[in-house]
């Protein structure tokens, strides 16, 4: 169904909290833990938020989530919000710090508000995640019958915004 949120209340987010992220579409919020202590690695920008400047806060990298070649090595940096609203985002949302592996609010792109799309074909509104990784690459209208969240969607290819597309994804190695 994928009409659906992530979540539906707490008791689907273990350990998390269920929040509205886009006018109706829940997923899971995570405590996002500070870095408190350097990793040892020589690109530690900072031990902790004792370190870091304008309010931001020390975290272990990545800040964001990780798309595409190998997984960078540990280390500590300095971080602060994205944003605080959609405003703050052009033509996106902004997602609160814990909610798709990101430990800051961050905007997402959004070609759709809300649960319901303008376009009868396309009926859902819903967050779409990047066919290599996982990662969200945004919220799209999807087509009810052909659409897709995933590559688990798709049972003979990949999810590509929304759309089951024939093959295996050119995922970076």
């Amino acid at each position: 169904d994928l009409d659906k949120s992530e979540c539906e209340g707490d008791e689907d987010c273990p350990g998390g909290t269920c929040i509205d992220i886009n006018g109706g579409y829940k997923a899971c919020q995570f405590p996002v833990t500070e870095a408190t202590m350097c990793t040892g690695s020589a690109s530690d920008q900072c031990c902790d938020a004792s370190d870091c400047n304008d309010g931001d806060r020390c975290y272990e990298a990545p800040i964001l989530p990780h798309c595409g070649g190998p997984q960078p090595a540990m280390y500590n940096a300095c971080a602060g919000d994205q944003c605080a609203s959609n405003a703050d985002c052009t033509d996106g949302v902004c997602v609160p710090a814990g909610v798709v592996g990101n430990k800051v609010a961050m905007c997402i792109p959004a070609q759709c508000f809300g649960t319901i799309c303008g376009q009868k074909s396309l009926s859902s509104c819903a967050l779409v995640r990047e066919p290599c990784c996982g990662s969200p690459a945004g919220f799209y209208c999807i087509d009810e019958n052909t659409g897709c969240q995933t590559s688990a969607d798709c049972p003979d290819g990949y999810c590509d915004l929304g759309v089951c597309m024939a093959g295996e994804a050119l995922c970076p190695s």
